[in-house]
């Protein structure tokens, strides 16, 4: 399953402006971005059990950094990537679900 890539977040001058709470969120959105990227490529090369639950934590970490700016950016400029992170999400629902249970049975059966 082909999944679509999520861009990050342009930041307006207010976001890029150096110190305090702007500068530390930019830096995280930076550095969560890249753990993204790198669990999304591992659960694309290596679609496993755990590399779909990394691909999905990054995912929902991610999503959480972009909620953090919506105190700074106004909502119609995250509504986009919030939307793609969701979707990301909503892709591997029920394949995580099936993971689980198939876990979850073969443990019933030792």
């Amino acid at each position: 399953m082909k999944t679509r890539t999520v861009r990050p977040v342009k930041h307006p001058a207010a976001v890029r402006h150096k110190g305090g709470v702007l500068e530390l969120l930019c830096k995280a959105l930076e550095s969560q971005w890249r753990r993204y990227r790198k669990r999304l490529r591992q659960c694309q090369r290596r679609f496993s059990q755990e590399a779909v639950h990394d691909s999905r934590v990054e995912t929902r970490r991610l999503l959480a950094t972009v909620e953090l700016l919506c105190a700074f950016i106004p909502e119609r400029e995250l509504k986009k990537a919030r939307r793609a992170l969701k979707k990301h999400l909503d892709a591997f629902d029920r394949l995580r679900d099936t993971q689980v249970q198939l876990t979850y049975v073969g443990h019933l059966l030792h």
